[in-house]
């Protein structure tokens, strides 16, 4: 009996598997097809002028993409194009209304293949996409142009063909494929050593197992160990500096609000609008707005509004709906707009915090009460000790063992990607940040010059340039403040010093195109702007260098670019 009940359930598994493939056979055969078509369509390029990858810019509207289809029609050949963001934010609204925006930044445009140009300035060749990963592989410096993706590259036979490995490079470029003496995988390979170095000594702080530790078994710690435990068994810039950045956010949120009064409404507790009547729950405050909210509908005659509380609070959708016309699931409200809404409970949809016993409110989650600095007993106390300690290991890390700057710079200039690229880019700056003592009064700092309150991050950063004039992050950011406190003066001079400092600050080059941009003057700040991306080719600065150009010849940069190399050397 046991055998016949055997044989019959494998043979319904079977007649499913047989099934599945039919299915997926049915599936696949029109899209395997479709391709095919386009395959054979495309494989003619005749009267075709542009690539697959190719990096091309519109003669009129100036805007520069990445080709990622062409096809013919009775007026010619079309393209359809991915634009570069800054190119995007930069150029007349008119031309953007016309592009195609899909998951918030995939900006699409088609054109006529006569309204087209191939850019010849090897330094404006890297766009910047959201959307270009998926449909190409790596950046090809040897040509300045895309590596499509193998379904892309398949229905295009004759758009892209790899070069051989041993092909070498330009002088100016190099790429992992060049007969340079650098060694890529020799780099990587260090930064890979460096990497898992720094985690084995924050391990020594933190165990990634928590049977090895007295430490309590709450969040943020157990977000930080598997952060931890995933950086020492993959060792990658990227795993590393999501452990950084989560550490140093963290401990900034909680001790910039550990000194402001406890707030009316702590976390969880269910609120009302006193004007609007909606409920919600409160998951988050800030103790003056972040944003300008002086000229919004509902603080209107609540004094010195911009030096109050200001809370994050989800709201009960069929309330928003009455008061609205429409759901509105998050709202900023200021403290003097809100009321407690007693003993009543009620659910919010999407908020899966717990209902506190009695059901008068919501328990927050232990990493949220950390943020928030709310009271979480002697378990808290341990917790910001450790957090403490790691931040400062990887301050003392970077301080006294650069994280291979120079190896992560050659990286960093021979990225395939934007993606890669912003991984290296972050940690760069990470680096630059990080000091022995000082570091917790930059993150202030920042904190307050992302809050918009210049003026109260440029008394810090003071403070920090008179402690170590030789903080070189501290003069970058005071030339920020200045700057945005319209004081071009101070901006350059702090500008000037940061650059002394350390000559690769690719961001203060940028910041220094600016001001001489502001001022009209338009060589100097293509020089900065050239410096800037010869440090960091996918900057996003590259938008506003071809600007630049457009206005004007720019012969030595055309001449430069010939032969692929960087027109900036």
């Amino acid at each position: 009996l046991s055998f016949r009940l055997s044989e019959t359930a494998n043979k319904e598994r079977l007649d499913v598997a047989l099934e599945c493939l039919r299915n997926l056979n049915n599936y696949l055969t029109p899209a395997i097809n479709e391709r095919h078509r386009r395959r054979e369509s495309h494989g003619n390029r005749d009267g075709v002028a542009y690539r697959v990858g190719d990096v091309v810019k519109h003669k009129t509207e100036k805007w520069r993409g990445v080709i990622v289809t062409w096809q013919r029609d009775d007026d010619g050949v079309y393209y359809r194009i991915l634009l570069d963001t800054g190119d995007v934010t930069l150029y007349n609204p008119a031309f953007v209304r016309y592009s195609q925006t899909e998951g918030g930044e995939v900006h699409q445009m088609a054109a006529k293949q006569d309204e087209l140009e191939k850019v010849s300035i090897a330094c404006l060749t890297r766009i910047r996409n959201s959307h270009l990963e998926t449909k190409f592989s790596s950046y090809d410096s040897s040509r300045n142009s895309f590596h499509p993706r193998p379904i892309l590259a398949y229905e295009y036979p004759n758009d892209y063909h790899p070069l051989p490995t041993t092909t070498t490079a330009s002088s100016s470029t190099l790429s992992p494929a060049s007969s340079s003496s650098i060694n890529f995988q020799t780099l990587e390979n260090n930064v890979t050593q460096t990497v898992h170095s720094h985690a084995v000594k924050l391990s020594q702080i933190l165990p990634v197992t928590s049977s090895s530790s007295l430490l309590p078994d709450r969040e943020p710690l157990l977000t930080v160990r598997r952060q931890l435990e995933t950086l020492l068994s993959s060792p990658t810039l990227s795993n590393y500096l999501t452990l950084s950045t989560n550490i140093h956010s963290l401990l900034t949120h909680r001790s910039i609000l550990h000194p402001h009064s406890p707030p009316l409404h702590p976390l969880g507790a269910t609120v009302r609008h006193t004007k609007y009547s909606y409920r919600g729950v409160v998951v988050g405050w800030d103790p003056t707005p972040v944003v300008d909210v002086r000229n919004w509908d509902g603080v209107g005659g609540i004094e010195n509004v911009m030096k109050r509380k200001f809370y994050h609070v989800v709201t009960v959708d069929d309330d928003c709906v009455k008061v609205f016309g429409g759901e509105r699931r998050w709202r900023y409200v200021c403290e003097a707009n809100l009321e407690s809404y007693g003993d009543v409970a009620f659910r919010v949809e999407g908020l899966d915090w717990d209902m506190e016993e009695g059901g008068n409110g919501y328990v927050a989650p232990d990493d949220i009460k950390f943020k928030y600095a709310e009271n979480m007993g002697e378990d808290g106390e341990v917790i910001v000790d450790v957090m403490t300690k790691l931040r400062n290991e990887l301050s003392m890390l970077h301080h006294q063992v650069p994280l291979c700057q120079s190896s992560l710079f050659t990286l960093l200039e021979n990225a395939t990607s934007a993606s890669k690229a912003q991984t290296i880019e972050e940690i760069i700056k990470d680096i630059w940040k990080s000091h022995p003592t000082n570091r917790p009064t930059m993150d202030h700092a920042l904190s307050h010059l992302l809050r918009n309150s210049a003026t109260s991050s440029l008394a810090l950063l003071d403070t920090l340039v008179e402690r170590d004039p030789s903080y070189t992050e501290a003069w970058n950011k005071k030339a920020t403040c200045h700057y945005l406190l319209g004081d071009m003066e101070a901006s350059e001079t702090a500008t000037r010093q940061t650059l002394k400092l350390e000559p690769r600050h690719f961001a203060a080059w940028s910041g220094l195109g600016l001001i001489h941009q502001d001022r009209g003057e338009r060589d100097e700040a293509i020089n900065c702007y050239k410096k800037s991306l010869k440090w960091h080719p996918w900057g996003a600065v590259s938008a506003r260098l071809a600007a630049l150009i457009d206005k004007g010849c720019d012969s030595e940069m055309e001449e430069g670019s010939e032969e692929g190399s960087a027109p900036h050397e």
